[in-house]
């Protein structure tokens, strides 16, 4: 015979009201993860590549921190429909975030210059 189904954590009665704090909770979640989501720049390098070529570093700000941002908002509203509010969230958080791991795939994928 199968064991027995496990008891609800909660009482259904409860979570309507414990549903408006979770979600209070997830937005300041979020807004922490992303203001504390940072990538470091030395600015030695970046002054030397401002010098050498300042359109490439203008054009990489513009995409990095304008374009793709922008682009991620725009495909969570055109797929919200389709999109959990999890995959939602996943999708602006990485395309609101600069650096790390795969951004250094693409780097190194493209030969491109890291630190700038």
């Amino acid at each position: 015979a199968p064991p027995p189904p496990l008891p609800p954590l909660a009482p259904p009665s409860s979570s309507a009201s414990v549903a408006p704090a979770l979600k209070a909770a997830n937005y300041l979640l979020l807004f922490v993860l992303i203001l504390c989501l940072t990538s470091a720049i030395d600015l030695d390098v970046l002054r030397r590549d401002w010098r050498r070529i300042p359109r490439g570093v203008l054009c990489a700000m513009l995409c990095q921190f304008v374009l793709l941002p922008l682009l991620g908002f725009c495909s969570v509203l055109a797929f919200r429909s389709r999109l959990e509010t999890v995959e939602g969230t996943m999708l602006l958080v990485i395309t609101s975030s600069p650096g790390g791991s795969y951004s250094n795939w693409w780097c190194s994928l493209f030969n491109a210059d890291l630190p700038l």
